[in-house]
């Protein structure tokens, strides 16, 4: 769940914050707003002023009549430009504070470390990206001209009520603190209503993201009606939360409208009495009454525009939450290694994701230049998360991991992954070329190094028989792919950059026996003359590997080969029991002989 930690009046800071910018359309709009208002308040003057009184009780000025009917059809024109101005400009800066803050908050997104991934659902983060910021586009797009064009609007409405009849102008004055107050009374509901509704639209994104993603195994399993339930309840809690919030919204409408129409009948009262006793004529009753019920409508768009931006305040706070979020910057001023051998230490490294529930307990351990090492142990051993840790996708509680005996704390971000290759084993492509899979946006990568790549990891004659080779555009998540040919791409990826450390998740799992042996043959070349950490789930993957470390409880518990592990080792041959059924002393002598 999100917490909003900014108070009301920080949000409304950081909303001003973004809005400042595009002043320049915002002021013009206004301006337009401006020349709305005052042609909108010409005609009470013109009708009920020059109409009544001039013509219609003079019963003659036929000329006059005339021109006010002209006169009507003209203002009206030169209205609808303004309108026109108004709406374009008002429109234009929404969709400009929208588009930098979609690039700022995509751009803090991409920065964020996995730790703060880890703190928020996928889908939530989308949500925030569509919901909130349609909020904060809503608010300036609508909200901002509503409360410029009205508020306007109801100051010079009092101007002239004042004008036409100051007394009468007091009485109906008496009911703006009553307003007032009750705009204020629902606003703070209003506020915290919506806040909890986008929290809830964010869960339930989160939930059909979810859903989408895996719907294989949803499908699989048969578990359409968990997911439907699922996703019923977090419906359910989203409409509860929207019901309250619009409950907030219909109920002080019509609160503030009828205070509002009360002192207009107050008026009424007042004024036909002023006009049955000589001291006002028809026609100025008819005026101030005109001005008066002009008041209930900028009212009523004011106090929705203030919701609006209760809305809109919320989801700044929301929004300013991730904005503020800790990042990691490529180019951070590091140091840089002029020659790299490819030598990788872990000094008593110790790391945990919840603070007292360590996942590694003082990991050492040392990785010559190009030699291939294997990690395997059970699962929740604190495999995936040391090698996580290399490319600093976590820092470590205490010790030290260091490249060439530099801690790679202290070297540049982009150099230190730029030095590294990964090849997971649930293989992410992109819905863009192969050759842009490949690049993975490295643009110093040339035409020539991504076929060399493509060539080394045995892809590229599958490649070349494609409709438009390397420029073939593959379906998300490269669905139109087979299993071997993505994780054959995912290889050319990683040795694309001539990395000289080279991370492999097992790469062959779920594979079929032809894909798997092309596979295994690419990441034979890819690992030629690079340090190499393998991630081991399968235990027959690891017998080329010049030492096998073996973790248990987040703690280097064996290491050797795999001939010294089965003859000597404790877990080891435990491990490799399971998996083949087989004596270990058995299995050892074939192991060597297979090796």
């Amino acid at each position: 769940m999100a917490v909003e930690t900014k108070g009301a009046g920080d949000s409304r800071a950081t909303l001003i914050q973004w809005i400042r910018p595009h002043l320049k359309p915002i002021i013009l709009g206004f301006a337009c707003v401006v020349a709305v208002v005052l042609i909108d308040l010409s005609l009470p003057l013109v009708f009920g002023g020059y109409l009544v009184d001039g013509v219609l009780l003079t019963r003659e000025n036929y000329a006059l009549l005339k021109w006010i009917a002209l006169g009507g059809v003209v203002l009206f024109f030169i209205k609808g430009l303004f309108v026109y101005g108004q709406v374009y400009l008002m429109a234009y800066a929404g969709q400009r504070v929208v588009y930098d803050l979609r690039a700022k908050l995509y751009r803090q997104l991409l920065a964020m470390p996995l730790g703060q991934h880890a703190r928020h659902k996928s889908g939530a983060l989308v949500s925030r990206m569509t919901s909130d910021i349609g909020v904060i586009q809503n608010a300036v797009t609508a909200g901002l001209t509503d409360v410029a064009l009205h508020s306007l609007t109801l100051v010079l409405i009092i101007v002239m009520l004042f004008v036409l009849n100051w007394r009468l102008a007091l009485v109906s004055m008496a009911v703006v603190p009553l307003t007032a107050a009750a705009i204020r009374g629902y606003g703070g509901k209003i506020r915290h209503y919506t806040g909890r509704l986008q929290e809830r639209i964010a869960g339930m994104s989160a939930t059909l993201q979810e859903s989408l993603e895996g719907i294989r195994i949803v499908k699989a399993y048969r578990m359409e009606q968990e997911r439907e339930e699922r996703l019923q309840h977090d419906n359910e809690l989203s409409f509860g939360a929207s019901m309250k919030s619009v409950q907030a919204m219909a109920t002080v409408t019509p609160v503030v409208e009828l205070v509002l129409v009360t002192g207009m009948m107050v008026v009424v009262w007042a004024g036909g009495r002023a006009v049955l006793g000589g001291e006002m004529t028809p026609g100025e009753l008819v005026a101030f009454l005109a001005y008066l019920a002009m008041v209930t409508r900028p009212m009523s768009f004011l106090t929705r525009s203030f919701s609006l931006m209760q809305q809109a305040v919320s989801a700044a706070g929301r929004l300013q939450e991730l904005l503020q979020a800790p990042v990691e910057r490529e180019g951070d001023g590091g140091e840089r290694l002029e020659r790299v051998e490819g030598r990788v230490t872990f000094e008593r490294v110790t790391f945990s994701y919840v603070p007292g529930k360590p996942v590694l307990r003082g990991v050492s351990l040392d990785i010559a230049p190009g030699e291939t090492i294997a990690l395997v142990g059970a699962s929740g051993a604190g495999k995936s998360t040391l090698v996580n840790l290399l490319p600093r996708f976590y820092s470590p509680d205490s010790g030290r991991i260091l490249i060439d005996g530099v801690d790679i704390a202290r070297l540049d971000l982009g150099f230190l992954r730029r030095l590294i290759g990964l090849v997971p084993q649930d293989t992410l492509l992109f819905g863009m070329s192969i050759a842009d899979n490949i690049a993975a946006g490295r643009d110093w990568i040339t035409r020539d190094k991504i076929r060399e790549a493509a060539e080394l990891a045995n892809a590229h004659e599958f490649i070349s028989r494609l409709p438009n080779g390397y420029d073939t555009i593959i379906g998300e998540r490269g669905a139109t792919l087979s299993g071997g040919q993505r994780q054959r791409i995912a290889i050319a990826r990683a040795v694309a950059g001539d990395p000289r450390i080279l991370i492999l998740d097992e790469a062959t799992s779920a594979l079929d026996p032809e894909s798997e042996e092309l596979v295994r043959d690419a990441l034979m070349r890819a690992q030629a003359h690079r340090t190499t950490i393998i991630i081991a789930h399968r235990l027959s993957t690891v017998l080329g590997a010049d030492r096998i470390v073996v973790l248990d409880k987040g703690t280097v518990a064996e290491i050797g080969t795999h001939a010294e592990l089965m003859e000597r080792g404790r877990i080891y041959p435990r491990l490799y029991r399971k998996q083949f059924g087989r004596a270990p002393q058995a299995e050892a002598g074939l192991a060597v002989q297979e090796a």
